[in-house]
């Protein structure tokens, strides 16, 4: 069975059934439209005479798409993800059909945990606490692979929600959510204090501002 390889900046690489690519990563949708245009010409087609002059049936079609997957092996390369994200993305791309949530809810109707299955929930856990779910977001985004991307994006919505929740104010809130997603504060010192100071009118003026 033919292979699609997906390696990153540093060389590392894994490899996915091609079968499995295209029908998870919409990024690949228009594959067999690429080959069959580049395909080289197959002798049916070129032959004269009959009825059938000119046509082309999908099994000669495959076969041409065949041969060129075979010199040209499909591959995407230079992708900004990590050795760990790769495997991450080959792993539950290669999941049974059935061990992937098919439609995540958005919104979430029930919490997260109830939403996805164990080991999705564990695996979303896991990049979490190793700091690469931002970079598998980005990666999932990248491929177009789109129950991937549903499973990060909901996690990562349930988590600011949490994390908001559960601080003291707007300002703690916003600096542990950008913690969380891994994005640097490009504010000064004195440009962080002066909004400080007006989160702190606005909810003395309206308590319920925020």
């Amino acid at each position: 069975m033919p292979n699609i390889t997906l390696s990153n900046v540093e060389g590392d690489s894994v490899v996915i059934p091609e079968e499995v690519a295209r029908r998870l990563f919409n990024k690949f949708s228009v594959v067999d439209t690429f080959l069959l245009a580049v395909r080289p010409p197959s002798r049916d087609s070129n032959s004269s005479g009959g009825d059938g002059e000119g046509e082309e049936t999908e099994e000669t079609l495959s076969s041409g798409a065949g041969r060129l997957q075979e010199e040209e092996p499909l591959r995407i390369t230079q992708l900004h993800a990590s050795r760990e994200v790769l495997q991450v993305v080959a792993h539950y791309a290669m999941l049974p059909s059935d061990q992937r949530t098919e439609n995540i809810p958005r919104p979430l109707k029930r919490c997260y945990a109830e939403s996805v299955m164990p080991h999705e929930l564990e695996l979303v856990k896991q990049a979490e606490e190793m700091n690469y779910l931002r970079n598998l977001f980005e990666v999932a985004f990248d491929l177009r692979f789109e129950q991937l991307l549903a499973l990060c994006g909901a996690y990562t919505n349930e988590r600011i929600w949490e994390i908001s929740r559960e601080s003291p104010d707007i300002m703690t809130a916003a600096q542990r959510i950008r913690e969380f997603l891994k994005i640097e504060n490009t504010w000064s010192a004195e440009e962080m204090e002066n909004l400080s100071k007006e989160m702190a009118l606005a909810k003395k003026l309206d308590p319920h501002a925020y």
